[in-house]
């Protein structure tokens, strides 16, 4: 099949990706003051509250006074904490960064003691869980282990002729709080066993839509498993469903 050849040549570029990063992010070599600059570390960094967190990880509080291009820095980044000119470090995840402060949790059971000498510094460190989620995904679709992950693929890559797309024939339904164009896609999302993308600008319903068909899906007795990129996006979802009288359990 042609479009595997795509998918074994994002593999590829998947790995030059990975060792690119540890090759820039692991450079022995490269000073604190070099990593600053390349937005890969905070250096020097004043230490502002040490307290403890969930499990009673160590989480240290941290301030620092110069201009900093933070991109890279998100909530869960893998960090590690190092002392200049030392091999001591630790490692730990990142909290959050902004405006001069952020903090971090170190995986460790104790607050080091080379932290209070002062002269300390955090940077980014390859966390390479993604490539290999991403890589265990790619594998899947070449060998072929997971049919509902293939047809999902298929229908993006292969034209398919009408009598295979996999649609439910079934009665239109016309909801009276929805509108004409969110009845349309309520009914494409239930005749469809592949896939099905409902877009729109802001407030123009998605949502309303969405919870519409979660429900004329539990009518038929089909169990749903909702998805977001939040936490916020996922109590919304919850609550839309909970007005409906929609077991979330």
């Amino acid at each position: 099949m042609e479009y595997l050849e795509h998918f074994e040549q994002l593999k590829q570029a998947l790995k030059k990706e990975e060792e690119e990063q540890n090759r820039q992010w692991l450079d022995e070599n490269a000073s604190p003051k070099e990593l600053r600059n390349k937005g890969l570390a905070i250096y020097p960094l004043i230490v502002s509250n040490k307290s403890y967190g969930y499990a009673d990880y160590p989480v240290l509080t941290f301030g620092f006074s110069f201009p900093f291009q933070n991109s890279l820095w998100k909530g869960g980044t893998a960090v590690s904490l190092f002392q200049a000119n030392t091999n001591e470090s630790i490692t730990g995840i990142l909290n959050f960064l902004d405006d001069y402060k952020g903090q971090i949790t170190l995986h460790c059971n104790e607050f080091p003691d080379w932290i209070d000498e002062g002269n300390c510094g955090v940077r980014l460190i390859p966390d390479n869980r993604s490539f290999q989620l991403m890589q265990g995904v790619l594998k899947a679709i070449k060998n072929a282990s997971n049919e509902n992950l293939n047809r999902l693929v298929r229908s993006f890559y292969v034209s398919q002729p009408d009598e295979e797309r996999k649609e439910i024939s079934q009665k239109p339904i016309s909801l009276d709080k929805l509108n004409d164009s969110q009845n349309n896609a309520l009914n494409k999302c239930l005749s469809n066993l592949v896939f099905t993308s409902i877009q729109g600008p802001p407030g123009t319903g998605k949502t309303v839509t969405l919870i519409a068909c979660v429900r004329e899906l539990v009518k038929k007795g089909e169990r749903v498993a909702v998805v977001a990129p939040s936490n916020a996006a996922v109590d919304h979802f919850a609550m839309g469903l909970l007005k409906e009288n929609i077991s979330i359990y």
